[in-house]
């Protein structure tokens, strides 16, 4: 009998049902999103609503401070004295290449 081997319609099969698993599961991937950003009539927009960032206020920012605080000031110092003997510089110029680095 002259019929086709199961391998070559398995081979021509596998990308047609690769690719339709693909569509499928966009699609409810698409599904999944749109319904989750949807508003919903019970209370507040989800946190993925577009249009939820139009509807909220800016934070108000903090102005920065005068002067630095006292109790910044008198604070104890850390002790890195310990690291230092770790430390390495090499020999040569002391110059910095951010490139290089």
């Amino acid at each position: 009998s002259a019929r086709a081997p199961l391998g070559l319609f398995a081979a021509a099969l596998l990308p047609m049902v690769f690719g339709s698993g693909l569509l499928v599961g966009s699609m409810v991937s698409v599904a999944v999103v749109m319904g989750v950003s949807a508003q919903r009539p019970d209370g507040p927009p989800t946190a993925l609503a577009p249009f939820a960032l139009a509807e909220l206020e800016a934070y108000p920012p903090a102005a920065p401070p005068m002067e630095v605080p006292a109790e910044y000031m008198a604070a104890k110092p850390l002790h890195n004295a310990c690291l230092i003997k770790n430390l390495v510089i090499p020999d040569g110029p002391q110059t910095f290449d951010a490139c290089g680095f």
